[in-house]
């Protein structure tokens, strides 16, 4: 099973010390690759190629950057990409981002035609997919997308009717399940409703019981995302990305189990 992680980008040059204990710590496992976020946690942009500069000399897996188009111009873009390619980078992840459009760019397809007329079969591009917004997949698969890593869930069925809503679609690009540990009730319930994740309610009712209890919330999703993950290998999925937080133990953990299990 190919596995795969995002990474926090660093929130200054004092901050690549954390980025170095965690790509290390996770580089153990063999990823396919890591991907460096962007404009998130109070990080500059500017920090998602600094951290790919950065990481890249400390691991030999691949690093891929998230290119985010609500912000960007089309020369920020075309010098983001010039420099991503001297780096070496071979993938990078195109998605909208949260910030309102203030560059050339409204949609996240916009971008990646523009990337592809750019630099052409240079770079392999994956984009974002909310499960619940196939049509625009479509879109982004027109102007030229590979591959696509989905936003975030917890019932696998979601997985299986975005597979069935694709095939319907004719959307042949492998679609890999984004993967979010469980490790911290406020934190998990504040991004499911920032993200527009509807958690199943019995995983709800167990996060509000564990809520004062850190340990036994860590515990319990470790095995509900344990469970999820093996269900998502059995259906065939090409592979799992980890959203982790900078968060290394759990998934560490998780990944050791599953590895029982095989």
């Amino acid at each position: 099973m190919k596995i795969s992680f995002e990474l926090l980008p660093a929130k200054n040059q004092n901050d690549l010390i954390q980025i170095e204990s965690v790509g290390t710590a996770l580089n153990t496992t063999h990823p396919s690759y890591f991907s460096i976020a962007s404009g998130v946690a109070g990080a500059p942009a500017s920090m998602t190629l600094e951290t790919t500069r950065f990481l890249s000399q400390i691991v030999t897996t691949p690093i891929i950057p998230h290119l985010t188009c609500g912000d960007k111009t089309k020369n920020e873009v075309i010098e983001l990409l010039d420099n991503y390619l001297q780096l070496g980078v071979k993938r990078i992840l195109v998605l909208r981002g949260n910030s309102a459009p203030t560059g050339n760019f409204n949609y996240a397809s916009d971008l990646v035609h523009f990337i592809r007329n750019q630099v052409g079969n240079q770079l392999h591009i994956i984009v974002a997919l909310d499960p619940n917004d196939r049509d625009y997949l479509k879109q982004k698969v027109d102007a030229g997308a590979n591959s696509a890593i989905t936003q975030f869930f917890y019932d696998s069925d979601v997985y299986a009717q975005l597979l069935e809503a694709c095939q319907q679609r004719d959307i042949h690009i492998p679609i890999v399940p984004g993967i979010l540990p469980i490790t911290d009730t406020a934190k998990n319930l504040r991004l499911a409703k920032q993200c527009g994740v509807r958690l199943p309610q019995n995983i709800l009712c167990n996060l509000e019981k564990f809520a004062h209890d850190p340990l036994s919330t860590l515990e319990y999703g470790i095995d509900v995302v344990t469970k999820l993950c093996q269900q998502l290998i059995n259906m065939g999925a090409p592979g799992l990305h980890f959203f982790t937080l900078n968060n290394v133990e759990s998934c560490l953990r998780i990944l050791r189990v599953l590895h029982e299990i095989e």
